[in-house]
């Protein structure tokens, strides 16, 4: 017998504080009576009723394995109903059934979203109230009595389905600086910026969550360089050779259920002898940094860069004091091995997950590609919907894209610039998924 290893998921109705309520009970959801100062209703041509719009809200909030996972969320529909309702009458709403079903989505063994479908019956009853003098069953000294009624002219159930889309990914705003280098200045200002690929300059490092340099494809170790808002110092001896590119990215997480996320971004840096292929912390050049390789228990991500390429996940392994290298290739001697560890964790100090998927094909001559242009060699994912991943990165030949030059949507890659890439190009394209904890 097979075994369904999805996790347990729940939806249930709250107010907008989270608090559990029934959805039997009086203002559960919110009944809105939509009409302007000079049309209130609006007869129906076909029945002779008034046809009226309704507006409906109210707030579900998802729990995985019985936890809490999501804050309220709100959902909202629009109604049109056909009722028999006099200009003074007024409109009473009840809810008779309601269910609240769930639908995840999977990478891997994470959950990177929760469809949610709110399924309910309403009755809409139109009415007045009057006041009425009645006998009562004994007499009084009063003799009549008044009592309250309720006169009903019309009764009217509909149904009601409303799709809730829960993201379980944590959001990313990305950007990227770029310019080109002079051949002779180590510093660069926002006036340096090309303005074709963005104008926001260079962001001050308080306000996003890590940021990387990027020196003619090379990622840079962190000592090579400072930033501070609207200014970036090389602080390495050599200076780029004239022309070469000077490309600053930023990453600016959101929220961890309402906790503030931190980034950690240490750089492991050593150099190829063109033989082996393990390398160990003993093998780090500690003038770029001396944290070695970290466990992966103890990382949210890692990216490997050798001769400034980014690897897939196929490529190598990674244990604690451990890389291993896993093509058939070895690096050339004198080439730069970087492998970059990102810790993510919120402000309770816990570690957030993620997942890197890179889609590598070989340029066409051409602006377009798709799955099938995909070197399965090195995975067969695809080019996965953009809103299922936190960020992407593209590289062409190595050198990561400016935003502005090419759009992805599920199967397919475009490139926006004026020429398509030289046949044979590599052309990789990072999707980073963060899964809220």
């Amino acid at each position: 017998m097979s075994q369904c290893n999805s996790p347990s998921i729940t939806c249930l109705l709250t107010d907008e504080n989270g608090n559990l309520i029934s959805a039997f009970e009086p203002g559960a959801l919110t009944f809105k009576i939509l009409y302007s100062a000079k049309k209130y209703l609006e007869k129906d041509p076909f029945t002779e009723k008034k046809r009226i719009a309704i507006s409906i809200r109210g707030h579900v909030v998802v729990y995985i394995e019985g936890r809490e996972k999501s804050s309220p969320i709100p959902f909202c529909a629009i109604r049109h109903i056909c009722i028999d309702a006099p200009r003074n009458a007024c409109l009473d709403f009840s809810v008779k059934r309601f269910r609240c079903c769930c639908a995840p989505e999977m990478s891997g063994e994470e959950i990177t979203r929760v469809n949610v479908l709110v399924d309910f019956e309403t009755e809409a009853r139109s009415c007045t109230y009057a006041d009425v003098l009645v006998r009562p069953a004994k007499p009084t000294a009063c003799g009549k009595i008044l009592i309250g009624a309720m006169k009903i002219y019309d009764c009217v159930c509909f149904k009601t389905c409303i799709p809730v889309i829960y993201d379980l990914l944590l959001s990313a705003i990305t950007y990227q600086y770029n310019a080109l280098s002079d051949g002779e200045k180590t510093e660069y200002t926002d006036a340096d910026e090309l303005t074709e690929y963005g104008h926001k300059g260079i962001l001050s490092p308080t306000s996003v969550s890590y940021y990387n340099l990027f020196e003619n494809g090379v990622l840079q170790p962190n000592v090579n360089y400072a930033i501070s808002e609207g200014q970036l110092e090389l602080l390495t001896a050599d200076i780029p050779a004239k022309n070469e590119s000077i490309i600053l990215t930023f990453v600016t997480f959101g929220q961890n259920h309402g906790k503030t996320v931190y980034v950690t971004d240490h750089k492991y840096v050593t150099v190829s002898d063109g033989i082996k292929t393990v390398f160990t912390n003993s093998d780090e050049l500690i003038e770029y940094g001396d944290n070695g390789i970290p466990s992966p228990d103890q990382v949210s991500y890692f990216n490997l860069y050798v001769n400034s390429a980014l690897q897939p996940k196929t490529n190598y392994t990674v244990k604690e004091g451990h890389l291993e290298l896993t093509t058939t290739d070895v690096p050339p001697a004198g080439a730069t091995i970087i492998l970059e560890s990102v810790v993510i964790k919120d402000s309770e100090n816990l570690l957030l997950k993620a997942e890197a998927y890179a889609y590598n094909a070989y340029s066409n001559g051409k602006k377009i590609y798709t799955d099938q242009d995909e070197i399965t060699m090195y995975g067969n994912g695809g080019i996965s919907d953009p809103q299922l991943s936190s960020y992407q990165n593209l590289f062409v030949n190595g050198v990561i894209q400016p935003q502005i030059n090419y759009s992805v949507k599920e199967g397919r890659l475009t490139l926006n610039t004026s020429e398509a890439p030289n046949p044979g190009v590599p052309i990789t394209l990072q999707f980073v998924k963060v899964f809220l904890s």
